[in-house]
């Protein structure tokens, strides 16, 4: 994690916001896998707020963010996040694991509340 803040550091020095970005995430990731959803929280948000300029490279970045929050969060603020994913990608392609993952975990958010037409379209 060491190295991501210094990530964080240097790209802010430097006004690189996609670097900035790309190293909120990672330490997102990080924090996620380590059960510390609080910080993952926390690191997904300043993903997201941190990068201005919206390229292909920057919406894949925040895209990943929002699956991620969208596992930490009550399913009302999962859906909202993964349908936020959904809609990125119609405007233009997100990469197709960062898609495949959102439309997952939707379908399966929608299974589990029985509402299975939309838990299919999903699929």
């Amino acid at each position: 994690m060491y190295y991501y803040e210094k990530t964080v550091a240097l790209s802010k020095k430097l006004k690189y916001d996609i670097a900035i970005g790309s190293a909120h995430n990672s330490l997102g990731r990080t924090y996620y896998l380590l059960g510390k959803m609080d910080n993952a929280i926390t690191e997904s948000k300043k993903t997201m707020s941190s990068i201005h300029k919206v390229n292909s490279q920057a919406k894949s970045i925040i895209a990943d963010p929002h699956i991620a929050l969208a596992s930490t969060c009550s399913r009302k603020n999962a859906i909202t996040h993964l349908l936020e994913t959904g809609f990125m990608h119609q405007k233009s392609s997100l990469r197709p694991d960062i898609i495949a993952a959102a439309y997952q975990n939707l379908s399966t958010l929608y299974l589990e509340l029985e509402e299975y037409p939309s838990a299919i379209a999903q699929f």
